[in-house]
């Protein structure tokens, strides 16, 4: 079967992106992953990674010990009301994060630096460790950022608690 070049063309350019995708493995043990886009950066830090494109980025946080995503959200709440110049919250609930129940709560307002943006924090727990990921990107760039955070988010896979 004969394919037409525009259908080639246009095959390579819808899975080209994908392509150069890449995957983190944190080096702490116990592990996780998460999807690293194409064009993104991670960087691990001590306290888990950060990855980043532009002035979009994913933290994920990982602390020891077991912490119920309400308390850690609650906790978390303050900080963002005094960051956020006209702090509102878009929205907060219950989610499946790394395979567990987990929480989130959406954030908008406009931090020091002036520039109007959007904070989602999701929080879940495996027993024995907590991870917390701060999603943030401009208001004015949403439409774009919002899709790769959501499949760095939708990667993320701890290790199996033993």
């Amino acid at each position: 079967m004969k394919m037409s070049p525009l259908i080639v063309v246009l095959w390579c350019i819808a899975h080209g992106a994908a392509a150069a995708d890449t995957t983190y493995r944190d080096r702490r043990q116990p592990s996780f992953t998460l999807l690293v886009p194409d064009g993104w950066t991670a960087t691990p830090t001590n306290e888990g990674v950060t990855i980043a494109s532009g002035g979009d980025a994913f933290h994920l946080n990982v602390q020891p010990g077991a912490r119920r995503p309400g308390e850690v959200l609650v906790s978390l709440r303050p900080q963002f009301q005094r960051q956020l110049q006209g702090f509102r919250e878009l929205a907060s609930g219950g989610l499946k994060f790394g395979g567990q129940t987990g929480g989130f709560a959406v954030y908008a307002g406009t931090p020091p630096s002036g520039i109007s943006g959007i904070d989602r924090i999701v929080t879940m727990t495996d027993g024995r460790l907590t991870f917390t990921a701060f999603e943030s990107f401009k208001d004015s760039e949403a439409a774009q950022a919002r899709p790769a955070l959501a499949r760095i988010e939708a990667s993320f896979t701890p290790d199996p608690v033993r």
